[in-house]
């Protein structure tokens, strides 16, 4: 029997192609309805993030859940004050444990691995909120010390990410995305029609 039931059957057909219209449809959302977001809810997300994969396993991350206003506030302020998150009734912070990777990989794991890690765990998340029929955002610019003030971070912790969860009263347009010709290379870079686009823009402007 396939591992985890999964085959090149039909059967397997399908479940790729509902994983697929998650990934099709998540998309940031920044606008929500007034409803809350049940704490059942908020824990199945945070279950569906640390099934992420990580390097030799350390699952270095950490998430905080932020529902009370005023830190909701300190946390948008510190985001250059996008307003707009405050309409969320959740903000999770996603935070790597650098002590974690730093004692696995040393430099490696504090500046590379743990990062990646967190990553994953977020994608995980957004794509389990999508199948609940929650809007998420991914929030990456904001000042680091203010979030870490807001939510406590030791020195250890450093957030990585912000994530704004809510039910959404938008359906953004599907973003531009570059085709899978565009962006495949087989054995070396270099061979991607992306790659000889850009190649040739290089050359025209020199």
């Amino acid at each position: 029997m396939p591992l985890f039931g999964f085959s090149k059957s039909s059967k397997g057909l399908k479940r790729y192609e509902e994983l697929a219209n998650l990934f099709y449809t998540t998309r940031d959302i920044k606008k929500y309805s007034a409803n809350d977001v049940d704490e059942d809810t908020v824990r199945k997300l945070i279950e569906a993030a640390v099934l992420a994969h990580s390097m030799g396993d350390a699952q270095p991350w950490e998430f905080v859940i932020v529902r009370d206003e005023t830190t909701k506030r300190h946390i948008v302020e510190a985001c250059y004050s996008q307003t707009w998150m405050l309409r969320a009734p959740v903000l999770i912070i996603a935070c790597v444990n650098n002590r974690i990777e730093k004692g696995m990989y040393a430099e490696r794991g504090e500046r590379l691995y743990g990062i990646q890690d967190v990553a994953c765990a977020i994608q995980n998340l957004r794509l389990a909120a999508r199948a609940f029929g929650l809007g998420t955002a991914w929030i990456g610019e904001f000042a680091e010390a203010r979030v870490s003030a807001a939510v406590h971070c030791d020195q250890h912790h450093r957030p990585c990410a912000i994530i704004t969860v809510g039910w959404p009263v938008e359906k953004p347009r599907a973003p531009f995305r570059h085709s899978v010709d565009e962006v495949m290379n087989y054995e070396e870079i270099g061979q991607s029609e992306f790659h000889k686009t850009v190649m040739k823009a290089k050359t025209k402007r020199v």
